[in-house]
């Protein structure tokens, strides 16, 4: 992955209030479809170098939800993250199979259980 993706965010386009990233897009698919379902726009990537180039559609206060582990794309979702709080984006969701007493977490990340999708849908249909 090309880490020095530069990423403008001043033209939002989309209204989408969650994006969801996974390397295994079905799953994160299958999250939005639920979400959709109680009535929420929610839009999907398969790739962290995806989500950067389409990171300017997207206000600075979508809920952004991520896997931990993008295998090719030798960036993980804590390292993801990163890069989108210092572009301002502020409601970042990890999810992931790790136990989470594993993972350094950072203050701006809030972790979610993979194991535990019912949780994912309730945390990021909340206000």
């Amino acid at each position: 992955m090309n880490n020095d993706i530069t990423t403008e965010t001043s033209n939002v386009e989309n209204k989408a209030s969650i994006v969801l990233i996974d390397i295994y897009k079905p799953f994160a698919d299958i999250i939005a479809s639920v979400l959709r379902k109680k009535s929420f726009e929610a839009d999907t990537y398969g790739s962290p170098t995806e989500l950067l180039s389409n990171i300017h559609k997207y206000a600075k206060d979508t809920k952004i939800c991520m896997g931990q582990e993008f295998g090719e794309y030798q960036i993980k979702g804590i390292e993801l993250a990163k890069k989108l709080n210092e572009l301002g984006y502020t409601k970042l969701y990890l999810f992931t199979g790790y136990r989470l007493d594993d993972l350094d977490i950072p203050y701006y990340v809030t972790a979610i259980s993979k194991d535990e999708s019912e949780n994912i849908i309730n945390v990021l249909s909340a206000p």
